[in-house]
């Protein structure tokens, strides 16, 4: 069991090392600070606590800066095809208007 990883389980907005500190001595894993508004858990519910953990689908990997950038890159192109059409468009409404009030085009 992961004591850390449980306590993350039970209070999903505590902070490691701000609200609550896990120390590992040979595998023996002592809850050495508890800034948590609320009773320090049992050893019991911090088992229940990393079974349900442990059921749990992994998390999906936070995106590389090199996928968050491809990402931006597509993004940007999109954009850019988007603009060109939208000033054709304008463009040639520019042009039928100058054609309704007589004009030449």
């Amino acid at each position: 069991m992961n004591k850390a990883l449980a306590i993350m389980h039970l209070y999903p907005k505590a902070k490691p090392l701000i609200d609550f500190e896990v120390v590992d001595d040979r595998g023996l894993q002592t809850i050495t600070k508890w800034n948590i508004d609320a009773p320090k858990p049992t050893e019991d519910e911090l088992v229940v606590a990393w079974e349900e953990y442990s059921k749990l689908p992994p998390p999906e990997p936070e995106p590389t800066a090199e996928d968050t950038l491809g990402m931006l890159l597509i993004e940007s192109a999109a954009d850019k095809a988007t603009i060109a059409v939208l000033e054709d468009t304008v463009g040639s409404l520019l042009l039928e208007v100058a054609a309704l009030k007589g004009g030449e085009a």
